[in-house]
């Protein structure tokens, strides 16, 4: 069995690598399936595209499973998935809210749904969580103090994920919109890592987030098909901002709370098969390196 020293010293920032690394194959698998359909069929409709995107993250998934077999069962096994979906019930909530309130701000737009749309919407709910979700939070819960992680696991990855949304600046988007949906992002992160924490399958976040991008891209005035805010903060977006927190915390509180963390931990248990021997070989790892920065 192979050994991952690296992540088990340094398990945020080897959590964060493998979420990159996720999406450096699944970018990869894209692109070669897309050159090799331009070369042999010429031009791609966005229903190719669409193929090659879920295609790519199916790769990544397969990629973590090798990467990390026999230890891991699989994002999409195991868990509850029923708990799952229950759990993304407060998204209807929140879509109501937000959709009275651009109502409000004359920002409420049915643009239809075109394939763009589509497309832009499932990349990010099968690629953002295969990285974010997937990558980081499921590396993170391999530690054996999993209890201790189930918290960390879920803020860190969501800081990571409302980062990654600063670069939408260099695709157009207004700065300050940006700004805010760093935050908004950041939130959103915390409520879909706590749905993939507590149920244990990545399944129901995928289509959630999903969901959620066409529902923002086709209704919001001033997001473009590809997903970019273009337009200045306004009423709605505050609105948004605090139902954002208010998800996050209703996550935190309610999801991820202690009474439900033994449950949590007996989830990833069986998530994470990992010798008895090899625990012992991995706590004695960690307790080595610990000696060696108290040295230092």
């Amino acid at each position: 069995m192979r050994k991952h020293k690296f992540i088990d010293k340094h398990p945020v920032v080897g959590s964060i690598l493998m979420g990159l690394l996720l999406l450096f194959v699944s970018s990869i698998i894209m692109n070669l399936c897309a050159m090799i359909h331009t070369q042999v069929l010429g031009n791609r409709s966005e229903l190719f595209n669409i193929l090659y995107t879920v295609i790519g993250a199916l790769a990544g998934f397969a990629f973590y499973k090798l990467w990390f077999t026999p230890e891991f069962k699989g994002a999409f096994s195991g868990g509850n998935l029923k708990k799952g979906f229950i759990y993304c019930s407060p998204f209807i909530i929140y879509w109501i809210i937000t959709a009275i309130a651009m109502l409000i701000d004359h920002k409420f737009e049915l643009k239809g749904l075109p394939l763009t749309t589509i497309r832009v919407s499932i990349t990010a709910g099968f690629i953002e969580e295969m990285t974010f979700r997937h990558g980081i939070v499921s590396t993170m819960l391999r530690n054996q103090n999993r209890k201790e992680w189930i918290l960390k696991a879920s803020i860190i990855s969501s800081i990571v994920f409302g980062l990654s949304h600063a670069f939408n600046i260099f695709a157009g988007a207004n700065p300050l919109s940006t700004l805010l949906q760093v935050v908004t992002a950041g939130c959103l992160g915390v409520f879909f890592s706590a749905i993939y924490i507590s149920c244990g399958n990545i399944l129901p976040g995928i289509i959630l987030h999903a969901v959620h991008d066409i529902y923002a891209i086709s209704t919001t005035a001033s997001v473009s098909e590809s997903g970019v805010i273009t337009g200045g903060l306004s009423f709605s977006d505050i609105i948004d901002l605090i139902c954002c927190i208010a998800l996050a915390i209703y996550a935190i509180k309610y999801y991820l709370s202690l009474k439900n963390q033994d449950e949590i931990v007996k989830i990833w248990d069986q998530k994470w098969i990992i010798k008895q021997e090899e625990t012992k070989d991995l706590r004695s790892d960690i307790d080595n390196h610990n000696l060696e920065v108290q040295d230092d």
